[in-house]
């Protein structure tokens, strides 16, 4: 996976728009790392949307490769694109405990959506591909993503 750890204009992007002294919700008092923004092209019609960043996310305070992100890699190439082509994010800024897992409202309620909302207003994506049951939730208001599906 070649995923470029941050680029010049995602650099340029997270030094004007991330808070990295959030303290909007409770979920920075557990995590390393507030407010990890996504990465990929600043300059695309597509967004990736998933629920939260992992640990090690995390750990590094940036998205790294995951099972996931390799999965979605894979898939996407066997359709002709690149991953590094999309810009990828996380609906939740912060990496999550266990008291949030399963309940996607509650994590929305208390981390500021206005982080990706921002995201959202400066990419200005064609299409978002939301994945996982959190990114869901932002988009559709409703619980249930297997339920909901189309």
């Amino acid at each position: 996976m070649d995923l470029d750890p941050l680029s010049s204009n995602i650099k340029n992007f997270w030094k004007e728009n991330r808070n990295s002294s959030c303290t909007k919700c409770s979920l920075h008092k557990n995590v390393k790392n507030v407010c990890v923004f996504g990465n990929g092209s600043t300059e695309t019609k597509g967004m990736v949307v998933f629920d939260y960043p992992t640990e090690m996310d995390d750990q590094y305070g940036r998205q790294v490769p995951s099972n996931a992100l390799m999965y979605l890699e894979k898939v996407l190439e066997e359709e002709g694109i690149e991953l590094n082509s999309l810009y990828s994010t996380y609906a939740v800024k912060c990496s999550i405990n266990e008291l949030y897992k399963g309940k996607p409202e509650a994590m929305l309620k208390e981390c500021s959506l206005l982080y990706l909302e921002k995201e959202i207003e400066l990419i200005k994506p064609k299409a978002i591909l939301t994945l996982g049951p959190v990114a869901y939730y932002n988009f559709s208001h409703k619980n249930g993503l297997v339920k909901n599906r189309g």
